[in-house]
């Protein structure tokens, strides 16, 4: 593999009203498609020429293809699933104080400690991380429309010197991250959609993905 290609999905309910969304499963809202409508009008977006296209087969993640690149084949990856946010799902950020055991479970965070009910951030490191372990060695570039959380892991475990932390590379929805590899190592990202013809290029010291 030469070239990955990570990719947000578009705006959904889950989102506009600021629940957590992970193995939820809506649709994308009218104002997101036509969101992805006006990126791609804007340019930036890689061709899928060459390339092996992946969904995490959720519908928020199927629509975001069909609306960016038309109904083209495509296989499910489910490893690029988002965070399952366990008894935390579909609630609204401003409620959590609300909810049974969130402040003894928000006091300590740590990636080690699940959701409650829940999934870890360690565990959604490990899984995206052997999967990028299996694309890699698959040798062919590809492009997934995935997750906010899932991409953050990714791009986090990859080049942890750019950012501090996973939520530093959260994405806007339709938003993500073209990642170049040499030698099975990352060595430069940039934006997508990337408006400035890769201008805004950031490299980092190569980073192995042996060490995620």
């Amino acid at each position: 593999m030469k070239h990955l290609y990570l990719i947000r999905h578009g705006q959904n309910p889950f989102g506009v009203n600021d629940q957590y969304c992970g193995s939820s499963n809506p649709s994308l809202t009218p104002e997101g498609i036509a969101m992805l409508h006006q990126l791609k009008a804007g340019g930036g977006y890689p061709s899928i020429e060459g390339l092996h296209v992946y969904t995490s087969g959720w519908a928020r993640t199927e629509e975001t293809l069909r609306e960016l690149y038309g109904d083209i084949p495509h296989d499910i990856d489910r490893e690029y699933r988002e965070c399952d946010f366990g008894d935390l799902e579909g609630v609204c950020r401003k409620n959590l104080y609300g909810k049974p055991g969130f402040r003894s479970w928000w006091s300590t965070p740590d990636d080690d400690l699940p959701y409650p009910n829940g999934e870890s951030w360690h565990h959604v490191f490990q899984r995206t991380s052997a999967e990028l372990h299996r694309l890699l060695a698959i040798d062919e570039d590809a492009l997934i429309i995935s997750h906010g959380g899932a991409i953050s892991a990714t791009m986090y475990a990859l080049f942890p010197e750019d950012r501090p932390t996973v939520g530093d590379w959260l994405l806007d929805n339709g938003h993500g991250y073209a990642i170049d590899f040499a030698d099975r190592r990352a060595i430069r990202w940039h934006d997508i959609p990337d408006l400035s013809q890769l201008s805004c290029c950031r490299s980092s010291a190569e980073s192995s993905i042996a060490g995620i």
